[in-house]
């Protein structure tokens, strides 16, 4: 008995369980959502008599609830302030307010606005001793039990006319080069593109902010190749730019210390000089070349090309360079600094060089990239910058401030705006920053040196050189033979640029190459002519017929080469022509010297006779006299002429002189003689 009831029991107990509602119950769908403060916006700067006012949006915070503001005393180091961000290692409240949020209904964008008055004649909070403040947000139910928190931070500018914190933004455009299969360029990929205009877009809402653009050439070159919404995207970066200093860009990213390893000066002019055409035709103005943003690699090689490059100043990562000498340990390296080569030996004194730098702060740029709403990344990444300013208020200093299409819009737009309200701040370009900020001094006060850290470089290998080399020389080459203003000419030295990018694998280098050597081989395989054919002159001058077909699709600048042991060619051995599409005869003026048979070579090359289109071998038979053979012929002749009259004319004089024989005188008559 007991165990039916237990079994029936649990019966019932497994079907409620089975129950729709139970299994929800258990699998925890109706859980409230967790309860959380989002920034929204807040005041750049907390100008003492001014309003500060704070936007948020507090998602799963109960509406019978409150919000409370407390702001602690000021930070006094960057550590201070790191610990701050977490709500670990605040200072006393100097102020707490709280706000019931049923006396502050939401907008209709489902923001709630909190102000704070900074004006102490009105009852306001007197923050009159410049820094950053802590401002504590705190969310609590109706119970008063505190649900989630969030800390800002306020940053107080000082009262006096103090020399700012200089700050370079530097926003970078660009995404890597992606290959198709046959190795040629694909456009760009759509995530990248809405990165990008999102980031143009917010330079374009803060136009007074002073912006230095890096712009990769090759992305502007692809955009332009495709269709919408690329074209809005550079009629946006052009807007964007005006005003603006656009910085000088390899066409491609390079690591400009492999290029000299390898000797391939020539790849890193291209790479310039095609970049600041690019750049140059799409704003309008020629880039600023002062001022190079190093890459990760940077080495005793590369930065001894800088100055033939015409860059006086480089922009490095803190972990590219030696630390700051125990006397600067306790500051931040916001200050210009002597860039020096790598120490291979520390016996050996290493010289610096006459490039100097200026480091990315590595915890500016960790708050950059950090999590939290757009608007907390701002604040954060201001508050950073604030606290350096306020390690040495009455230095000169600076910094420099990367910004990229993986920032959202959002927070590049309060962060300009930011700098741009002045206070600690000032917005300035790379050159003004170098320009007017102190470099930093060693303990003898002369400029401090830093040593380049060693890295391990992405090499072209001797083999990969040796095959860029000749293929380049097929490219200039290429561009003789279709036209330096031929779009295929433009194109192919585009497409070979890639060969040399720090941002494509060697095999996919070596696709880009070989797309390119392909397209040109099969333009000049459409020159055709004879492989072999006999003529007969007849004269001593004359005219060789040559017909050469173009079946390339363009017209192509050739030289005709002649060569012969018996024909003179008046009008020279080389003979340029453009063989346009289709057949083309040439009539070659020749003069035999010698009547017989004997070989004409012709050879169709390229310009600068690189390349071998068509190759001919002429059999020439002339059956002319040449002048000289007649005027020979003739003198024989008449000599024979001549030698035979005198001889005719000896011969019979000879004759005449000899007595000619008689006959036998007949014996007298004998009758005669007896009378007698």
């Amino acid at each position: 008995m007991i165990t039916r009831r237990v079994l029936g029991a649990l019966m019932v107990l497994a079907t409620v369980l089975a129950s729709p509602i139970a299994m929800r119950e258990a699998d925890g769908a109706p859980r409230p959502n967790p309860a959380s403060i989002d920034l929204v916006a807040q005041t750049p700067l907390a100008t003492p008599g001014s309003e500060f006012v704070v936007q948020l949006r507090l998602p799963g915070v109960p509406n019978d609830g409150s919000i409370t503001l407390s702001i602690h005393q000021r930070v006094r180091s960057r550590s201070e302030l790191d610990a701050s961000i977490t709500g670990d290692g605040l200072r006393g409240r100097m102020v707490t307010t709280v706000t019931p949020l049923a006396t502050l209904p939401e907008a209709a964008d489902g923001t709630r606005r909190f102000t704070i008055s900074l004006n102490p004649a009105t009852g306001g909070v007197p923050l009159t001793a410049s820094g950053v403040y802590p401002l504590e947000i705190s969310a609590k139910d109706v119970a008063g039990t505190e649900v989630t928190t969030l800390v800002t931070h306020m940053i107080v500018p000082p009262e006096d006319d103090a020399t700012p914190l200089r700050v370079a933004v530097v926003a970078h455009l660009g995404a890597p080069p992606s290959l198709n299969p046959d190795g040629t360029t694909a456009a760009v990929d759509t995530r990248d593109l809405d990165a990008a205009s999102g980031l143009v877009a917010a330079l374009r809402s803060v136009d007074n902010t002073v912006v230095s653009l890096a712009v990769t050439p090759q992305t502007i070159e692809n955009l332009a190749s495709m269709g919408e919404p690329a074209a809005n995207l550079l009629t946006g970066l052009k807007d964007a730019a005006a005003g603006r200093p656009v910085l000088q860009q390899p066409y491609v990213n390079i690591s400009l210390d492999a290029l000299v390893a390898a000797d391939l000066p020539y790849e890193l002019l291209r790479q310039i000089e095609r970049g600041d055409a690019v750049l140059t035709d799409t704003f309008g103005k020629p880039p600023t070349k002062t001022t190079w943003l190093a890459g990760p690699d940077l080495g005793a090689d590369g930065l001894s090309a800088l100055p033939g490059l015409g860059a006086r100043h480089a922009v490095v990562n803190a972990a590219q360079v030696a630390p700051l000498p125990d006397s600067l340990a306790n500051l931040s390296a916001a200050q210009p600094f002597l860039l020096a080569p790598p120490e291979s030996d520390e016996s050996v004194k290493v010289v610096p060089s006459i490039v100097d730098a200026m480091a990315l702060d590595p915890v500016v740029i960790d708050r950059l990239e950090g999590p939290g709403s757009p608007a907390l990344v701002a604040n954060r990444v201001l508050t950073e910058l604030a606290v350096l300013w306020f390690e040495q208020p009455g230095v000169e200093r600076g910094a420099v401030l990367p910004l990229n299409a993986t920032i959202s819009p959002d927070a590049v737009r309060a962060i300009l705006t930011g700098l741009d309200a002045g206070g600690v701040f000032s917005a300035v370009s790379l050159d003004d920053l170098f320009d007017t900020v102190a470099p930093l001094q060693d303990a003898r006060r002369k400029p401090l040196a830093r040593s380049l850290t060693p890295t391990s470089l992405n090499r072209i290998a001797p083999a990969e050189a040796s095959e860029i080399r000749a293929d380049r020389s097929i490219v200039r080459t290429f561009g003789d033979l279709v036209g330096v203003t031929s779009p295929l000419a433009n194109s192919s030295d585009r497409q070979f640029l890639l060969a040399t990018s720090a941002d494509l694998t060697r095999l996919a280098r070596q696709e880009a190459a070989a797309s390119v050597i392909t397209i040109i081989d099969d333009i000049e395989a459409g020159i055709t002519g004879p492989e072999r054919f006999v003529l007969t002159l007849t004269d001593r001058k004359g005219t060789i017929p040559l017909t050469l077909r173009n079946d390339s699709g363009i017209p192509l600048n050739v030289v005709v080469q002649l060569r012969s042991p018996k024909l003179s060619f008046p009008e020279g051995t080389a003979i340029p022509i453009t063989l346009e599409e289709g057949s083309t005869r040439i009539d070659i003026p020749v003069e035999a010297r010698v009547s017989g048979a004997f070989p004409l070579n012709i050879e169709v090359t390229s310009p600068d006779g690189q390349r071998q289109l068509v190759v001919s071998r002429y059999t020439i038979r002339s059956t002319a006299v040449a002048g000289a053979g007649i005027v020979l012929s003739i003198g024989a002749g008449l000599f024979l002429i001549i030698w035979w009259a005198q001889h005719w004319r000896r011969t019979r004089r000879s004759g005449r002189l000899i007595a000619t024989p008689h006959p036998p005188s007949r014996p007298a008559n004998p009758s005669t003689t007896a009378g007698q």
